[in-house]
């Protein structure tokens, strides 16, 4: 038996997910629909940053809609930080369920997202595009801040330093807009990769995305989507 389960989750009011199932000669369609605000769903936070300093760093993000010139209609997640240790992880983590308990999934990510970033620009550290990687995962155990023994607050999860990639992350691209002008411009990335990932006892799995920076300057990103096609492993 194969159990291939496209689960769409969109940073807007209404959440969809679309489950398919395959078995020998019959395919079922099972949807489901979300009807809260996306704060019951995420949660933001920041790490890679020193914990007596993380006041300079200006970390923000609200539920609101796309800036200008993107149509202000539509729904999305902003996060901004100052990244002053060159190192800045601000990322939106949510669990999902209905997945089959301890089982071994193949997810393929692709996410949305809008940057003012124009390309091949200069900064201190690094690129303010190129240097800002977009990284989405999945893990078992919720990914949380930890502290470290050097002052530093971490992730719990493997999303890799900088450009490289840990275990429990894909590449989704950079900040970089594709232009040469400083403004909003909507951007679709599809992972590098597949990630392999064991459900938890529930069937259940943690979903992760943000932006990891080597940039020494201020970056803000609109999420409007996160996308994960999860297929069962036999």
């Amino acid at each position: 038996m194969k159990w291939n389960i496209l689960c769409f989750f969109f940073l807007t009011p209404l959440l969809f997910c679309q489950c398919t199932k395959e078995t020998e000669g019959l395919d079922e369609n099972l949807v489901f629909t979300f009807t809260q605000a996306d704060s019951s769903h995420w949660t933001v936070d920041f790490v890679d940053y020193p914990l007596q300093s993380g006041d300079d760093y200006d970390m923000e993000f609200k539920f609101t809609h796309l800036p200008s010139p993107l149509d202000s209609n539509e729904s999305a997640l902003m996060i901004s930080g100052a990244n002053h240790s060159v190192d800045l992880y601000m990322y939106a983590k949510r669990k999902i369920a209905g997945l089959q308990p301890n089982t071994v999934y193949r997810l393929d990510f692709s996410a949305s997202f809008a940057t003012d970033v124009a390309s091949n620009a200069v900064g201190i550290g690094g690129a303010p595009g190129e240097s800002v990687l977009i990284k989405a995962g999945a893990t078992t155990l919720e990914p949380v801040a930890i502290h470290d023994t050097d002052g530093m607050v971490r992730l719990s999860a493997d999303k890799g330093n900088q450009s490289d990639i840990g275990s429990d992350a894909v590449l989704l691209g950079d900040g970089a807009n594709g232009t040469d002008t400083f403004e909003y411009v909507m951007q679709n990335r599809r992972g590098d990769r597949t990630l392999t990932v064991t459900t938890d006892d529930q069937g259940e799995l943690w979903l992760f995305i943000g932006s990891d920076s080597s940039y020494e300057g201020a970056t803000t990103l609109y999420y409007t989507g996160l996308a994960v096609t999860c297929t069962q492993q036999l």
